[in-house]
């Protein structure tokens, strides 16, 4: 006896630490670390997702497994890889609550727990106010300026993307969830560093059976001269 099988394409090794940002209704988020083993055409990946793959050549097929608000979703990832250090393409999420049309997504070699999102410049070390205002619908308030002294901003801005976006999904989706309402997951925004000031913000929605409340959290950062 005797048969056929047709090869595979030689798999390019992405073996080790990147840097994903995807891309949430339309904004770009991130970066997230995650870390890819392969094992011939074979992948795992470990970080903020865990999942499994298969890579091609140059084309990767992923998914992996989450559940948010008691939803059970399936995220599948096809993407391309560009170079040796880029990868990009598209996802889409299927579940029990739904199936949503996803977005892309685009990939770095490398990564580190300060890394700021693309297009954030390195802001350098200095004195800053720091203001604080959130606004439920139309009604916004905001808190008195609080300074930092000889402050790495780079870092502050990071640990606070990952503390508010920790919070929102975390914390408040649980309040919601308590009080038959649900929360939308937060999409950040930010001002790049412009020489004196940046915001970033936190967009998400309180959906209740008495209608819809838009909120939103803004910390605008201010050097002080």
């Amino acid at each position: 006896t005797w048969r056929m099988t047709k090869p595979q394409p030689p798999a390019s090794d992405i073996s080790g630490s990147w840097s994903v940002f995807p891309t949430v209704q339309g904004v770009e988020q991130g970066p997230v670390c995650e870390t890819f083993t392969q094992a011939g055409n074979f992948l795992t990946f470990s970080g903020v997702a865990n999942g499994l793959g298969i890579i091609s050549a140059s084309n990767i097929q992923l998914v992996f497994v989450s559940n948010v608000e008691n939803c059970q979703i399936a995220t599948e990832v096809t993407g391309t890889l560009t170079s040796a250090s880029t990868i990009s393409g598209n996802y889409t999420q299927k579940g029990n609550c739904g199936t949503s049309p996803g977005d892309k997504w685009r990939a770095v070699k490398g990564c580190s727990s300060t890394q700021l999102p693309r297009g954030f410049p390195d802001v350098p070390l200095g004195n800053y106010n720091i203001t604080v205002t959130a606004c439920v619908s139309d009604t916004c308030a905001s808190s008195q300026p609080f300074p930092l002294t000889n402050a790495d901003i780079n870092q502050f801005a990071q640990a606070l993307l990952n503390a508010l976006n920790s919070d929102i999904n975390q914390s408040w989706g649980s309040s919601c969830q308590a009080s038959g309402c649900s929360c939308t997951s937060a999409v950040t925004s930010y001002t790049p560093w412009n020489g004196t000031s940046f915001t970033i913000t936190d967009n998400f929605s309180i959906v209740c059976a008495s209608g819809t409340q838009t909120v939103s959290l803004q910390f605008t950062v201010t050097k002080i001269t």
